[in-house]
């Protein structure tokens, strides 16, 4: 009996690994739905064994998160739930080479946190010590 390598099983036992791992809620939830979406990518272009995703479709997802206007962060934080999914998968043997080894994740800037200026804060500051006096 040859096991079950669909992508829908492969996809629950990775979300069953990741509670029994104790992550977070929201992280189930939000690897859960990006790889759903990922799936639903693929059964599009009639791939449903989890042995048959290459990095070309990898990368036809990533194409297809950028013509749908996704955030380079969001689209990131997808490609990630998937990384994650086929290193699990390879670990498990349902896979014999990780697909995502050599895909990049896309570019983005991360900007500092803004910061109010301390003369900007001395001047509320004063303003407020002035209204509060009159």
């Amino acid at each position: 009996m040859t096991e079950d390598k669909s992508l829908i099983t492969a996809q629950k036992k990775f979300i069953d690994y990741l509670k029994k791992q104790g992550k977070s809620s929201s992280t189930i939830l939000a690897y859960d739905n990006d790889l759903n979406q990922f799936a639903d990518f693929l059964s599009k272009r009639q791939i449903t064994q989890v042995n048959s995703i290459g990095k070309e479709q990898i990368e036809e997802f990533k194409e297809y998160l950028v013509y749908n206007k996704y955030l380079p962060k969001s689209a990131s934080r997808k490609l990630n739930a998937i990384k994650s999914f086929f290193r699990y998968s390879k670990n498990q043997n349902l896979i014999e080479a990780n697909p995502t080894e050599n895909v990049e994740y896309p570019q983005y800037e991360t900007k500092p946190p803004r910061i109010l200026v301390f003369s900007y804060v001395q001047y509320v500051h004063l303003f407020l010590n002035l209204s509060m006096n009159h």
